[in-house]
């Protein structure tokens, strides 16, 4: 990655403008971790797209990269934000609805993190390699446990079974809930 970025760093030089270019310098930083300096650059991929398309799946990938690096500095006010925005324009972004969900679990907004992992279910969202779809049913199963619901919680984790069986955890999970 770092021999990559060097590489962009010499094109970006001459094109400093190119949208590609500098999404491509921005996932990049992103990827290894020099998040001040993606910060700048989805900064002004979010304006320059913004001008261009106000709703497009591009600007709210952007969107969820900053709110992600804004959890990381601990602005999780500023990130909910963001992540808003971006979910009123992409709601099948599996990036998105990830950080989203655990926002909405860490906050203990339940039905919001429901909402949440069923669409991602619906979305199929294993199938970005992401998550498995497993780990959506845990989650289900987690929260109907914090709202007290054992027999849907037990029954997320058969479906999760069913659908995902070698899952490492959904077993474990099922017998510590007693079923």
């Amino acid at each position: 990655a770092n021999s990559a970025l060097r590489v962009l760093a010499g094109v970006y030089e001459q094109v400093s403008d190119d949208m590609d270019i500098n999404a491509r310098i921005a996932d990049l930083l992103f990827r290894v971790g020099q998040l001040g300096e993606a910060a700048g650059m989805y900064r002004w991929l979010v304006e320059t797209e913004g001008a261009k398309n106000a709703r497009s799946k591009s600007l709210a990938l952007y969107l969820t990269r900053m709110a992600r690096i804004e959890l990381s500095e601990g602005n999780t006010e500023s990130a909910m934000g963001m992540l808003d925005r971006a979910y009123g324009m992409d709601s099948t972004n599996v990036e998105l609805l990830m950080v989203l969900g655990d926002l909405h679990e860490q906050s203990q907004s339940w039905e919001d993190a429901l909402k949440v992992y069923r669409a991602m279910l619906l979305q199929n969202a294993d199938r970005s390699g992401l998550l498995r779809r497993g780990d959506i049913y845990l989650h289900l199963s987690n929260i109907h446990v914090r709202l007290d619901e054992m027999p849907k919680a037990q029954a997320m984790l058969r479906r999760g079974l069913q659908e995902d069986p070698e899952h490492p955890d959904l077993a474990a999970r099922l017998q510590q809930l007693g079923a």
